[in-house]
């Protein structure tokens, strides 16, 4: 039996180079990659690497896709940003090979903030409070939708922290807005904000095949390169907690009844210690998964992997995380997996 043929997108960027450069066991697959930024994809790592258009050229891009399902025999196709997990799942039927992936519907609701916080606080999922605009008269009247301040300022689509500010009043929410409206030409119907929750920032994934977890794991973002909720961590700890786990199962199967793919949370606690969602990103995988093939007795993109393509061993499910170690980035430096001993490997100065 000849290897399964993927083709992945996002190659050339850190977050698909290190998912498949910590596979454990690469025997069974073979990979084609792509990119629609012609300096990623010289990065790659693969053999084969194809620039491709926007995915938000949907025609062009769908085409693309075939072309090279085509001349590679590809058995698999996984999207790997928001943009191109939306079109993939919307053209799934027009695309020449299989996907892994959820509903149309809940990745579209999901990605669209405002909305998830909508359905959220209909189906009694707990979620930060959040308010969105039609005017700049809407802006001068936050003081009455929040108790208090610093809140968050966000757009309701994206990844990366981008467009995001603590706000300290209505005026500082203001010209924030104003300001980014101007510079990078984002409409004000963009804007939400919403409560800033004060308690511990966590990251869950979760695989499902119709309707059955598969696995889990899930980690604690402790340090950022500049401020919460403003930039990227840089260091996060892996680890287990069961209440965590169960607050993921019941809110995946109510954004959609038998969930298939990848689903991700992001959870903090607020004032009073309650599990609280912020945000849901189905379809795609986490910067950090060089964590979480690292860590307990499986790789997670190979389970992943073998969900989609039936070979998975049943008798072992749901493979659960539980093992504790530290994910370690810098933009110019591949990501390290630390163990708590070699952490604290290094003398410190002082003991000299």
């Amino acid at each position: 039996m000849g290897k399964s043929r993927i083709l992945i997108s996002g190659i050339g960027s850190g977050g698909t180079n290190c998912l498949l450069d910590t596979l454990s066991d690469k025997a069974d697959y073979y990979f084609v990659g792509i990119n629609s930024n012609k300096h990623r994809v010289a990065c790659s790592p693969l053999k084969e690497a194809y620039l491709v258009p926007p995915a938000h050229n949907e025609v062009e891009y769908v085409e693309a896709l075939n072309k090279i399902i085509v001349k590679h025999k590809i058995n698999l196709f996984i999207p790997n940003s928001d943009i191109e997990v939306e079109i993939t799942a919307k053209h799934r039927q027009d695309i020449n090979c299989e996907t892994f992936l959820p509903s149309y519907r809940c990745i579209r609701l999901s990605q669209d903030k405002m909305e998830m916080h909508d359905f959220c606080i209909k189906h009694n999922i707990p979620v930060a409070n959040a308010v969105a605009f039609n005017s700049i008269e809407d802006i001068k009247k936050i003081d009455t939708k929040f108790p208090s301040y610093p809140l968050w300022c966000r757009i309701k689509s994206g990844a990366g922290s981008k467009f995001t500010s603590k706000i300290y009043s209505a005026k500082h929410a203001q010209e924030f807005i104003e300001h980014i409206m101007i510079t990078n030409d984002v409409e004000l119907e963009q804007f939400i904000i919403s409560e800033l929750l004060p308690g511990n920032d966590y990251l869950i994934m979760t695989t499902w095949n119709k309707g059955e977890l598969i696995q889990c794991k899930m980690a604690h973002r402790l340090s950022y390169f500049g401020k919460q909720g403003q930039s990227a961590p840089y260091l996060i700890k892996s680890f287990f907690d069961e209440e965590l786990l169960e607050f993921a199962i019941r809110t995946a199967k109510k954004f959609q009844k038998s969930p298939n793919g990848n689903f991700n949370f992001d959870i903090k606690l607020d004032s009073n210690n309650k599990i609280t969602l912020t945000e849901i990103n189905p379809g795609r995988f986490y910067y950090n998964m060089s964590l979480f093939n690292s860590t307990s007795n499986f790789n997670s993109f190979r389970t992943f992997l073998e969900t989609a393509f039936g070979t998975i061993d049943k008798s072992k499910l749901p493979l659960i995380g539980k093992e504790e170690k530290y994910f370690v980035r810098d933009q110019d430096l591949t990501p390290f997996v630390l163990t708590e001993q070699e952490l604290n490997t290094f003398q410190s100065a002082s003991e000299i």
